[in-house]
């Protein structure tokens, strides 16, 4: 079997079971649902969260078109997107869902990505009402990996505690075992929204049972002044930091713990805090730092050559100058709302 992308894959099967869904349960659909699917995604390109959305929307929107024009659709099923800017605003997020839940044009809404936690904690008991499957990867609510309490809440990949686990794990296995956490300081700097307080109740039942110091420091939104966090650190000097921040906040947290004197290669990033656009813009700052990932890195997996091929070669890309946007010197920004398919 060839290598194939893990989240590609999981994407790839969340839609076509999510597809499959939503034509099973539209009572009446028309000549044009019946050739595509409608899928509206609430991106956030713009304000302090768009180091991570841009990449993430762009990637998601290239690997759609791939899916249309490469291989026809999900069972000759066309992918028909549309973009709402939210900056990652989960009011705005639920404006958006309140507007596309009854589908367009004869498709019906087969899922919603909210791909924010403040946002699916707003709309998880609107979407169990109305029957919409909410997909957050690597995010969410994370009770709702119970299916049968949160039936309409997909949160894929790995949940907060999992996270909470395994950077736990890597920090113990650092130390050279969980027995060495005994009498440890460990520091959560979190960003202070539902997101960064996920992983509290995981992170205080490892803190008791295998005998840490669990100190939590909250930043607030957006993360663009972080001295009086940083200042506490050094005043703790703990022996790790697991580091929850986003978008704009985690480039400032390492530029900011380097500045008071806190090693990067003793700071653990979650999931949401480790991609090329945190780090790049931090420069020498980031050497050393370290964090979570839900699939293997690198590029070379099969359904990489194939976009590349097929979609960034093919001048098909959504993210406009994307070498310049790799290096973290650019910022991509769309218009308000762009409808595509």
């Amino acid at each position: 079997m060839s290598r194939r992308s893990f989240a590609s894959r999981m994407l790839h099967g969340a839609v076509f079971a999510t597809v499959s869904l939503g034509m099973v349960a539209g009572a009446a659909i028309s000549t044009a649902s019946a050739t595509e699917q409608y899928i509206p995604l609430p991106t956030y390109r713009v304000g302090p969260y768009a180091s991570s959305g841009s990449l993430w929307w762009a990637g998601t929107i290239d690997y759609f078109r791939y899916i249309n024009e490469v291989e026809g659709g999900i069972d000759g099923i066309k992918i028909n997107f549309e973009e709402f800017e939210t900056e990652w605003s989960p009011d705005r997020t639920v404006e958006v869902y309140e507007r596309v839940k009854n589908g367009k044009n004869g498709s019906p809404l087969a899922f919603f990505f909210t791909h924010g936690t403040p946002a699916t904690y707003a709309l998880i008991e609107k979407a169990a009402a109305d029957k919409i499957p909410l997909i957050d990867p690597a995010g969410g609510r994370t009770e709702s990996i119970d299916g049968t309490v949160f039936p309409y809440a997909f949160p894929l990949l790995f949940s907060y505690y999992s996270q909470a686990s395994t950077g736990i794990n890597y920090i113990a296995q650092k130390e050279g075992g969980l027995d060495k956490l005994k009498g440890k300081k460990i520091v959560t700097v979190y960003h202070d929204s539902a997101y960064g307080r996920a992983t509290q109740p995981a992170v205080e039942l490892l803190a008791e049972k295998y005998g840490f110091e669990n100190i939590q420091i909250p930043v607030a939104d957006p993360g663009n002044e972080q001295s009086p966090q940083w200042r506490r650190v050094r005043e703790l000097k703990p022996d790790w930091i697991f580091l929850r921040t986003w978008g704009v906040s985690t480039v400032v947290a390492i530029k900011t713990a380097q500045r008071f004197g806190f090693p990067a290669d003793r700071i653990i990033g979650d999931v949401w805090a480790g991609s090329e656009s945190d780090v790049i813009p931090a420069g020498d700052a980031a050497k050393g730092y370290q964090a979570l990932a839900p699939y293997p890195g690198g590029t070379g997996f099969e359904i990489h050559d194939r976009l590349k091929k097929h979609i960034l070669d093919a001048g098909k890309s959504d993210l406009r100058d994307h070498e310049v946007l790799r290096r973290g010197q650019l910022q991509h920004r769309p218009s308000e709302r762009r409808a595509r398919g």
